[in-house]
């Protein structure tokens, strides 16, 4: 099987994702037949937009180290109203201990405009 993906250069989404046999993707090569294929379709409503993106970072109460979904809930619950948030705290400065009992949390919000 082989997948084809199609990726808006301005909004940086892949909106279109294209599954066709091996035998399939060879015949159509050559122009030797139409080919049938699955095809998967998303984010048409950002496709031509740009994607803006902001550094964002928030001080928050020190949780246990394995409580990341309380993190990621601080983060979508600060998160401005018209931006989504990356929630990938993963990186190595994306989880700042702080000297008192407070933890920084740095990751970006990004919108299409």
């Amino acid at each position: 099987m082989i997948t084809i993906t199609v990726r808006d250069t301005n909004s940086r989404m892949n909106f279109l994702k294209i599954k066709v046999k091996n035998e399939d993707f060879v015949n159509a090569l050559f122009g030797l037949s139409e080919v049938e294929s699955l095809s998967e379709v998303n984010g048409l409503d950002v496709v031509g937009k740009t994607q803006q993106q902001e550094p964002f970072s928030i001080c928050v109460p020190r949780r246990p180290l394995d409580d990341k979904q309380g993190y990621e809930q601080d983060l979508i619950d600060q998160c401005p109203d018209g931006w989504s948030i990356n929630l990938y705290l993963s990186a190595q400065r994306s989880i700042v201990w702080g000297d008192d009992d407070t933890v920084t949390l740095n990751t970006y919000i990004y919108r299409y405009v």
